[in-house]
């Protein structure tokens, strides 16, 4: 197996309360002046109150505008390039920071990442997921650029809806599942591999120990340890296996899946996360494992992750959308075939049906 490249993660990294006041100083070190700020209208409401005073750093603002497409990326570069500003930073969630991170390659300007979700582990990664006009995923672009610093302050994510964290434990505890079944065949591990392997293994054990009562904590406000420890395994752990992992690790069998139900507009309102978590299962189905499903899904049960199609869609899948999806997941190159180079379409297609068979049996 050729090597893979490590890509580990943001040049600089902070976790703490108050964290994102570490800004200013960052930006005095650096000699940095002027700044463009990217957010969202919502993020920006939750997180004016925590972002710091910039003093003489004067601050251009550029809304985003909710996608990570080629013309929002095109958009965003020309604004920050009219602004004259010497950094781009974002405050916001997955699709911005990937738009961010897309802008910073493509503008060759440095980037500083305050994420307000632990929703996917996209502050971390140096990559971006890019999709069309229609909500179509169409482009998975990992960078040879790392984000310069990433500051979390599990304060903004404490007031953050819980949905969204939901989400992201998630779509973190897809880690183990995709990255487990590409290096289980492998008997003799790199380093770089043994440790995506034991951080994804890591990750599973971190959200069923923690996730219920870091829920919890954070519906009663608490910035528990515990809670702080589940946003960081989204955020920082999640990134660590992908960093360490590369292709043998980062996206597989669930996130192909997720990838490919993009052609069913009808998903475009369900997160991202809650896709992925349903699309574990599917990926499961196709292995083989329905012992495995059926533990997991008492405990999707208590976290409201959904278990069948039909949940994320608004209503009963037919023939012709599962083969749709079935499709669209198996094109050359996809990613679906580090679980199986052997699938097929229609393998995916029953894969598809047993899951909604086992979730409606179980939701019964």
């Amino acid at each position: 197996m050729a090597q893979g490249i490590v890509r580990l993660g943001p040049q600089m990294y902070k976790c703490c309360v108050g964290a994102w006041e570490y800004l200013p100083e960052y930006l005095k070190l650096k000699k940095i002046k002027r700044v463009a700020l990217l957010h969202g209208d919502a993020s920006w409401k939750a997180a004016a109150a925590f972002f710091p005073e910039m003093g003489e750093v004067e601050v251009s603002k550029i809304s985003f505008n909710h996608a990570c497409t080629a013309e929002e990326v095109a958009r965003v570069g020309a604004l920050y390039c009219a602004s004259g500003a010497q950094l781009l930073i974002v405050v916001g969630g997955g699709k911005m920071s990937d738009c961010g991170k897309q802008v910073a390659v493509d503008y060759n300007c440095p980037i500083v990442i305050l994420p307000t979700l632990a929703a996917t582990c996209a502050a971390w990664t140096p990559l971006a997921v890019m999709y069309n006009s229609a909500g179509v995923m169409t482009e998975y672009n990992i960078f040879t650029k790392q984000t310069d610093l990433v500051l979390v302050d599990p304060m903004v994510i404490l007031d953050s809806p819980k949905t969204l964290l939901i989400a992201g434990i998630a779509d973190t505890l897809a880690k183990w599942y995709e990255a487990d079944v590409v290096l289980r065949k492998i008997e003799q591990k790199r380093l770089d591999l043994e440790l995506a392997h034991d951080m994804a293994a890591k990750c599973r054990k971190l959200l069923l120990t923690y996730a219920d009562t870091a829920l919890k904590d954070m519906s009663d406000g608490i910035c528990s340890a515990t809670f702080v420890k589940v946003v960081e395994t989204n955020i920082m752990l999640a990134g660590l296996v992908g960093g360490f992992g590369d292709e043998q690790a980062r996206t597989t069998g669930a996130h192909a899946l997720h990838d490919a139900m993009s052609i069913l507009p009808q998903s475009h309102t369900t997160l991202h996360g809650l896709k992925v978590g349903y699309c574990i299962l599917v990926q499961l189905q196709l292995e083989k494992r329905p012992e495995e499903v059926a533990e997991l899904m008492p405990w999707y049960e208590k976290l409201q992750i959904p278990v069948t199609l039909a949940a994320i869609i608004g209503e009963k899948p037919t023939e012709e959308e599962y083969r749709q999806l079935a499709n669209q997941a198996c094109f050359r190159g996809s990613q679906l075939y580090l679980v199986d180079e052997h699938i097929t379409a229609s393998d995916v297609m029953l894969a598809l049906q047993e899951q909604e068979q086992a979730g409606l049996i179980f939701s019964k």
